[in-house]
């Protein structure tokens, strides 16, 4: 199987929910244990949790967990009995734009909002202009916005960590564009470059 087209595949689950959770790291020799403490989760995990993709900050200070669980069981439980203290999100655009070439780099951003519409507003802006964009933005694979309450969780998949600086340093023109820069409340989270170190799947 095409380890590229099944990453995104899975990033790009629609049926389920996902939740992220960041282990901040004072030092890079925490890593391994990190990781290991993150994988150990998926052996002991509950029935509910559909995937796990364990990522490794580029700049060494940050494991984080991208995890799927069964939305029916999440809302049934109403946010998680089995997940404490994580935000859910929603997948609300997916765009897979090159499923061939390796991920380099996968980068997980988030955005805060001053309501769940506005959250959704900007979701929309932000994946129509992607699609939209032409020629397509180089070396971006896949792009996949999350909704939760009143935040956007943002993960995008890249063939390299330069083709993200490249798109991050370019000055974007158009009204499009302008609109979501500009966007009222927006607020930027916390985001981070990451290299896949495994994945774990039903």
């Amino acid at each position: 199987m095409n380890r590229t087209k099944y990453l995104l595949q899975d990033l790009a689950r629609s049926e389920v929910m996902v939740t992220i959770d960041r282990h901040h790291l004072d030092s890079s020799s925490r890593i391994p244990a990190t990781t290991e403490e993150v994988l150990a989760s998926w052996r002991n995990r509950p029935a509910e949790l559909r995937s796990l993709m364990c990522l490794v900050s580029m700049r060494g200070d940050a494991v984080i967990a991208y995890r799927q669980w069964s939305a029916a069981e999440a809302e049934e439980s109403q946010g998680c009995s089995w997940s404490p203290g994580s935000d859910f999100y929603r997948l609300r655009r997916g765009l897979i734009f090159d499923d061939d070439r390796p991920i380099g780099c996968v980068v997980v951003s988030t955005f805060e909002f001053r309501s769940s519409e506005d959250a959704r507003r900007w979701t929309d802006l932000m994946g129509e202009a992607l699609a939209s964009y032409r020629p397509p933005v180089p070396g971006l694979l896949g792009q996949f916005l999350h909704v939760g309450d009143t935040s956007v969780l943002n993960c995008s998949a890249w063939a390299e960590v330069a083709d993200h600086v490249a798109f991050v340093d370019t000055p974007f023109a158009g009204d499009r564009w302008q609109r979501i820069q500009d966007f009222p409340g927006l607020v930027h989270g916390p985001g981070a470059r990451c290299r896949i170190e495994a994945v774990r799947r039903k």
